[in-house]
């Protein structure tokens, strides 16, 4: 499913980095069996993917994130910045050479726009929100990723305090990590978003609660077994 989506996506181009990989050499069935071993874990529902990363989810409120193994020259394929405006990882597992990101689960955008629970103008306003919180946090961040030839809406979560989160990981770098190639979409963004003024009814327009705490805090851990698990899957 997931390398469906992705050729589907990119007109046949790509393929999926995590279905290449964990399907090679029996690493799905071994990594299967550890983590049911491990933690009980058995019973998996598709979620999504992008180009490097397969979502699973196997409770009500946690999923499960296959990450391929990081490109030397890629940051976006590394270690995931972590920033209140951003999913947290509350564990990650090394399965061989690739990254397990055990997250929680929250409905995307897009899901929240095709129930008809958010407008189109609104789901806009999220996404220049996180543009701007990202660039505004300290360390500057870029989410870099939010368009191709439309918004991504699928890579945006919202809160149940009413703040937008990014979902996908690997689509938020360091500004400092921009490449050379990548320097004048950047400065048109960072100028782009010094003149928003991006105001909603339902949220304050902070990532965080009145005690100074990250509403990402407040988001419901993996069970027990998922935190007992050792950071390295052999």
């Amino acid at each position: 499913m997931a390398n469906d989506e992705i050729y589907t996506r990119s007109h046949g181009f790509l393929q999926n980095r995590a279905y290449v990989f964990f399907r090679t050499n029996n690493r799905l069935q071994r990594l299967s069996d550890l983590l049911d071993s491990l933690a009980g874990i058995n019973n998996f529902s598709y979620v999504g993917s992008g180009d490097n990363a397969v979502v699973v989810q196997y409770n009500d409120d946690q999923v499960l994130r296959l990450r391929a193994p990081a490109i030397p020259n890629q940051v976006n394929t590394h270690a995931v910045p972590a920033a209140p405006m951003i999913c947290p990882v509350w564990k990650e597992v090394i399965f061989e050479e690739a990254r397990l990101n055990f997250v929680p689960f929250i409905d995307s955008l897009s899901k929240r726009m095709s129930q008809g629970k958010v407008s189109r103008p609104i789901a806009e306003k999220y996404v220049h929100a996180l543009m701007k919180g990202c660039l505004s946090n300290d360390p500057k961040l870029w989410f870099y990723d939010y368009k191709n030839f439309d918004f991504k809406f699928e890579q945006i979560g919202i809160l149940p305090s009413g703040a937008p989160i990014v979902l996908d990981l690997g689509s938020v770098i360091y500004t400092t990590d921009a490449t050379s190639a990548e320097q004048e979409k950047l400065s048109r963004d960072m100028e782009f978003v010094a003149a928003l003024n991006v105001g909603f009814d339902d949220w304050d327009g902070s990532w965080m609660d009145l005690s100074g705490r990250p509403h990402i805090e407040a988001l419901r851990r993996p069970p027990p077994e998922i935190k007992q698990l050792p950071a390295d899957l052999l």
